[in-house]
């Protein structure tokens, strides 16, 4: 592993990224589940002091380069949802989207051109980057699951192969006036599959952010 390479991954995610979505609890379980691995990396010979100085100088923490990381270390649920991205990716634990086949439930992260439909718009071709047959089938499952939201629910979509959506209740969504000022631009997505049908991919939201303009 490259000890500059993967900090200046860190670094660069840190200042480019605006979160949309953060689904707080999620990421506590998935960070508390991923620590014992995240730590595997950090305190291996492999990356060493170098590494372990500079993740704590990014994060302004001290971490010890004999334990690592606690699940309660003192740092954001976007930092937190960052390490996880980024050491699942490096123990090659992350599939792509792209994958034929990807198990149900599965860690999954992409960026790429995307549209957020608003929480007062229906799915449509216009408000999303989903053909006819599919927004309607994204629409049905998105009014089922607004069932259990008291404020609504936002959609993400993106096309890469496949065509991809995420239904993300509002209760989670911590910045709506990102979507609202930008519905198109340069998305990424941290979450699991839900399922795949008919060249759909959806993908349970794990976390939104924004990354600027394509």
């Amino acid at each position: 592993m490259d000890v500059g390479r993967l900090l200046k991954i860190l670094e660069q995610a840190r200042t480019t990224r605006d979160s949309v979505y953060l689904n707080e609890r999620r990421i506590y379980r998935l960070f508390r589940d991923k620590v014992s691995r995240i730590n595997r990396i950090i305190v291996s010979k492999e990356l060493g002091p170098e590494f372990t100085a500079g993740l704590g100088s990014i994060l302004g923490v001290k971490i010890s380069g004999k334990k690592g990381i606690s699940e309660d270390l003192d740092i954001s649920f976007d930092e937190k949802a960052l390490l996880i991205e980024i050491f699942e990716k490096e123990r090659g634990n992350m599939h792509s989207v792209e994958d034929s086949k990807i198990p149900k439930g599965a860690l999954l992260s992409y960026v790429g051109e995307s549209h957020i439909t608003l929480d007062f718009q229906d799915v449509t071709p216009e408000t999303s980057m989903l053909p006819h047959n599919l927004t309607e089938k994204v629409q049905r499952i998105r009014e089922f699951q607004a069932k259990g939201s008291k404020e609504g629910t936002i959609v993400w979509s993106s096309k890469s192969k496949k065509y991809l959506a995420s239904i993300a209740y509002m209760e989670f969504v911590i910045d709506p006036g990102i979507a609202h000022s930008n519905p198109k631009g340069r998305y990424g997505i941290l979450g699991t599959k839900e399922d795949e049908l008919e060249g759909l991919l959806t993908i349970s939201p794990r976390w939104i952010w924004y990354e600027g303009e394509n």
